[in-house]
């Protein structure tokens, strides 16, 4: 019933994403290997063994005395060329059926990242539920995961000098996924996976775990635009 009195605006959530650490790192470790074989090839070929080891040694410690220094940035920040980014969350918590609206923000690191971007990039995201089992058979332990849902969409951004912002909107299923669930042996995970598209792509992974509370968002539900993003599973 209409008592009159406004409707109260949707609560707001802002939560730092977190890096795809294990991928950053690898493929940083594996640009390093690649870098300090090649000089050394050179060195030896031109002067000598010794020379071409000391190479090998030197390469990778100078990189990582660099990864690793001290100043404003995170070693996975360095690597990728940008700060973590937030996303501004709304309505807050999330249900069921809520159609969310989210405001990314991410900075570079330094001017060359913003030279190297061009003027404008594309940011790709993924809304995936997966559902974790872990079960015992006999005395061996199993884990089996599941994307119970799944989709996907690209959003074109400008860069400035402040760095990037877009806008995005996505819906949660009513009927896909369910809320979340976090137990010793079952669990059920959403997660909002972003990166920025060429030239930057893979180093610049984060993932954002979303916490669906077990509710259904009745506006959302029962009114009208809801948003729908790109294949189910």
């Amino acid at each position: 019933m209409d008592d009159g009195r406004p409707t109260p605006a949707a609560a707001t959530h802002t939560v730092e994403a977190v890096p795809t650490t294990s991928k950053i790192l690898v493929l940083a470790g594996i640009a390093l290997a690649i870098a300090a074989t090649v000089a050394a090839i050179v060195i030896l070929a031109t002067t000598g063994v010794g020379t071409a080891v000391l190479i090998v040694l030197i390469v990778p410690g100078l990189s990582l005395i660099w990864l690793l220094r001290p100043g404003s940035a995170r070693p996975a920040e360095r690597v990728s060329g940008w700060r973590n980014p937030t996303l501004e969350i709304s309505p807050w918590p999330v249900r069921l059926g809520s159609s969310v609206t989210a405001v990314y923000r991410r900075q570079p690191v330094n001017k060359r990242t913003v030279e190297k971007a061009a003027g404008s990039i594309q940011l790709d995201t993924e809304l995936i539920c997966e559902e974790w089992v872990q079960y015992t058979v006999g005395t061996d332990t199993r884990t089996e995961t599941d994307d119970v849902f799944e989709t996907s969409w690209s959003e074109a951004m400008s860069v400035g000098e402040d760095g990037v912002e877009a806008i995005i909107r996505f819906s949660i299923p009513v009927d896909r996924g369910g809320p979340s669930i976090h137990l010793d042996h079952s669990r059920l995970r959403w997660r909002v996976d972003q990166r920025l598209g060429r030239p930057f792509g893979p180093l610049t992974e984060t993932r954002i775990d979303l916490d669906v509370v077990s509710a259904i968002d009745r506006d959302a539900v029962l009114g009208e635009g809801t948003y729908d993003r790109g294949e189910r599973r």
